[in-house]
């Protein structure tokens, strides 16, 4: 059964040691928080809803939908029960009948946590483990992607190598993840041969720089990398359709990446990042730098809900710092991700989140 696309998250929930003993209960009935499908599996029970909405302590009631709609409507199924508890939601893809996650959460008058997040599709056994193997995975991607789904709006440049991450000689402690390489001027592009050009001195290598040493790191403790690490004809954030196309190849690619890397704190660099990367439409690095707030404290947040599984802190590029409120309010953000990362010794291991 698991080999069919709707189960794979059971094998990552198996392989799991805290939740491989968790069983589900779905309702008996089409509920729009249950649709009436065809999903059946040995550790789904169906049952009325009186067991439904019973707190057990090896089995959870499992939602079915997209996460944003299931979320709207949990405060009404539990009006009448409003304890604490742990539910599961597989969350429906684009398509009606297919999933892009299993998430359990604990939820309680309204409020929910995720806890752990099992992506729905095949467990990676081997890791990229070192930049060649990034690099070649990253030049079989773009060749797929340049004989399937090029665009003619904005092709693929196969003239130019896919560019490496930058791996700092240290202890790696930080992950920042960029958007690709195809800057403005082409004729400088050749000369690019790491990611954010963090080997050269320059504006971008002094803003991160910043970064690490409110953190208390330094460019030795970085691995950087772009969701895409070819190039394009012309700067694609201005074409975001042709990148949202080439999408899932490269966040598959970035997932096994990241993988090496459990535990870390991750950064983005840039709303078009954070858009690729996030689940909520058009998000907007500002909305979690608490904009339009005029108190001298902010509500700062992180983003959970993404396509890496694992929580992150958007900051724009460096170019967005010329607008006052980015270059107003860096260092209070900094500061909030200090503490931030201090306060979880437990940082998110993998495809699981601790928050």
């Amino acid at each position: 059964m698991e080999t069919d696309q709707n189960y794979k998250w059971i094998d990552r929930l198996k392989a799991d040691p805290k939740w491989s003993k968790i069983r589900f209960k779905r309702l008996d009935k089409g509920h729009y928080t249950n649709p009436a499908i065809a999903l059946k599996h040995e550790l789904i029970d169906v049952v009325n809803y009186n067991v439904f909405v019973r707190i057990e302590e090896n089995r959870i009631p499992l939602f079915i939908g997209p996460s944003y709609m299931v979320s709207t409507t949990l405060k009404s199924v539990y009006l009448d029960h409003p304890e604490k508890r742990i539910i599961a939601i597989l969350d429906e893809d684009s398509f009606p009948g297919e999933y892009r996650a299993l998430i359990i959460q604990e939820y309680f008058r309204g409020q929910s946590k995720i806890l752990v997040f099992f992506r729905n599709e095949e467990m990676y056994e081997q890791k990229l483990t070192t930049i060649e193997s990034v690099l070649k995975e990253a030049t079989l991607v773009r060749s797929y992607l340049k004989l399937n789904l090029d665009s003619e709006i904005n092709q693929i440049d196969m003239s130019l190598s896919p560019v490496p991450p930058y791996k700092g000689p240290g202890e790696i402690r930080l992950i920042i993840i960029g958007q690709d390489p195809t800057i403005k001027n082409q004729s400088q592009r050749s000369k690019i041969s790491t990611t954010l050009n963090l080997n050269r001195s320059g504006s971008l290598t002094k803003y991160v720089t910043t970064i690490c040493e409110k953190l208390g790191l330094t460019l030795e403790n970085v691995y950087a990398t772009n969701i895409y690490k070819y190039f394009y004809t012309s700067p694609p954030a201005k074409t975001m359709d042709v990148l949202f196309d080439h999408l899932t190849l490269n966040l598959k690619l970035l997932r096994r990446e990241l993988d090496v890397y459990q535990g870390l704190p991750v950064i983005t660099l840039g709303e078009p990042v954070l858009q690729l990367l996030s689940n909520i439409y058009k998000d907007k690095v500002r909305h979690y730098w608490d904009y339009g707030n005029q108190t001298s404290s902010r509500a700062f947040k992180i983003c959970t809900d993404n396509e890496i599984d694992r929580p992150f802190y958007p900051f724009p590029h460096q170019p967005s710092l010329a607008k006052s409120f980015y270059s107003q309010t860096l260092n209070d953000y900094l500061n909030f991700v200090a503490q931030d990362i201090l306060n979880k010794k437990d940082f998110p291991q993998g495809s699981r989140y601790h928050l």
